[in-house]
């Protein structure tokens, strides 16, 4: 049972620098052999120097597209979009790359948007020299559904790019050579259309070979640590706090108090003078009871 190879990342654009730099090298010394009449000498020398200063040009332009593509992470989010109303149908549409962390902002109209993607597979030896699966996000669309006498029709209503596309297009290259690059699958993929409405946001996911946009938050709640709870209304909330208010002052409404008097009423009193002449309140006694004992006077000084 052989043992399949372990990939290593590449770094492209350093590989096609160096090819071209001993490119350089080896015209400069094809240069020095002619001056000194070694001519078979200058012409090898001169000749691998310019293919290998071909090949790094063809392989820098080559890295030059091939670096505008993101390793694919299944289950892993590759974006997240959130959704923001800036006016009267429009919305500010927010693309954040993770983990990149670069940030797009578009504004857009319309009721619906989608993402196309583009994806590059490699098999057999290419995998030898690190290179696996890789993702580019390439446009964003926002939709409009109109209704028509023949029913409802959907068109573009926007629609932006998402990413440069310089040197040598690899995409479109396997697109036109499918037989002679057998080793790459290209594929063109998009998102099912999803509303633009106040407060979504979204992640975007490679999973199972789908390009998907999942929904990770509800609108117009709110969360408080790992709970999410419903936002109350301050009218109700007043309401509710004045409905408590009546049926607890209507309960101490109902219930007697002691020696017959109700609650909330303040006992009489009556008012006599001490023996230094200080006014002092005493309550009042009913008929029925015996007095209080006044305090025993003391002498003045």
């Amino acid at each position: 049972m052989g043992l399949k190879p372990t990939p290593t990342k590449m770094d492209s654009t350093a590989l096609a620098l160096t090819l071209a730099g001993f490119g350089v090298l080896l015209i400069a010394i094809s240069y020095a052999r002619y001056r000194h009449r070694r001519d078979v000498s200058a012409l090898l020398h001169g000749a691998a120097g310019a293919i290998l200063f071909l090949c790094g040009s063809l392989l820098f332009a080559l890295a030059l597209n091939f670096n505008t593509y993101a390793a694919l992470r299944s289950n892993e989010p590759l974006a997240e979009v959130s959704i923001e109303k800036s006016a009267n149908n429009r919305f500010q549409l927010r693309l954040l790359r993770i983990p990149a962390g670069d940030l797009q902002v578009f504004s857009v109209q319309g009721d619906r948007w989608e993402i196309h993607a583009r994806v590059l597979l490699w098999h057999g030896w290419a995998e030898w020299l690190g290179l696996r699966e890789n993702i580019r996000l390439e446009q964003l669309n926002s939709l409009s559904t109109r209704k028509t006498g023949a029913g409802a029709t959907s068109g573009y209503v926007n629609s932006f790019s998402l990413s440069r596309n310089p040197g040598i297009d690899i995409w479109a290259l396997r697109a036109r050579y499918p037989l002679r690059l057998a080793t790459l699958d290209a594929s063109l993929l998009q998102t099912v259309g999803f509303p633009l409405q106040d407060g979504l946001r979204f992640h975007l996911y490679w999973q199972n070979g789908e390009f998907i946009a999942r929904q990770i938050n509800t609108p117009g709640r709110r969360a408080t640590g790992s709970i999410t709870v419903p936002a109350v209304e301050l009218p109700d909330f007043m309401n509710e706090l004045d409905r408590q208010s009546s049926s607890t002052e209507s309960t101490e409404a109902d219930v007697p108090a002691e020696n017959g008097s109700e609650v909330g009423t303040a006992a009489p009193t009556e008012t006599s003078n001490d023996p230094v002449g200080k006014p002092v309140d005493r309550p009042a006694t009913s008929p029925g009871s015996a007095a209080a004992p006044a305090p025993p006077a003391s002498a003045p000084p």
